[in-house]
C-alpha cells in the first residue's frame, strides 16, 4: 500500500531534479498518467540536460552525482537513492530514460489499487 506523504516527496524529489538539471532554455515537465492491464504509471518527463547512458545504471546508487551531479555544487547523490529505496518500501517500480542534452523519463509503477489507495 502506498503512503501519501512519502509519494508526494518521491514526485518532489523528481521535479526538483528536473529544475536543477534544467537546460538553459526553458525547463518543461510533462506528467502522463498511463493505465495498461491492471497497472498504473506516472511518467514524469522533462527537456532537460539528460543523462549519459553510462550512468543511468547508477543513478540510485547512493553518494552518486555522475558528470552532471559534479556540475551543480548543491548535488549530494542521495536524492535518487532515497527515492528509489521509498518506491521499494512502498512497493512501487521507478525506472529512468534519458538521452543526453534531450530528455529525461521518469516513470513510477504502481498496481490499481495502490494507486487509488493514494487519490482517494
Amino acid at each position: 500500500m502506498s503512503d501519501s506523504k512519502w509519494l508526494e516527496f518521491i514526485i518532489n524529489q523528481i521535479i526538483s531534479n528536473s529544475i536543477k538539471y534544467r537546460s538553459k532554455k526553458e525547463c518543461k515537465i510533462l506528467f502522463n498518467v498511463i493505465n495498461d492491464n491492471h497497472n498504473i504509471a506516472l511518467e514524469i518527463i522533462d527537456n532537460g540536460i539528460g543523462i549519459d547512458k553510462k550512468e543511468l545504471k547508477y543513478v540510485f546508487d547512493k553518494s552518486f552525482t555522475g558528470q552532471n551531479g559534479r556540475l551543480v555544487s548543491s548535488s549530494t547523490g542521495m536524492g535518487l537513492y532515497i527515492t528509489k529505496s521509498l518506491c521499494d518500501k512502498l512497493g512501487h517500480k521507478i525506472k529512468i530514460e534519458s538521452t543526453i542534452h534531450k530528455y529525461t523519463k521518469v516513470s513510477i509503477y504502481f498496481n490499481d489499487d495502490q494507486y487509488y489507495n493514494v487519490v482517494r
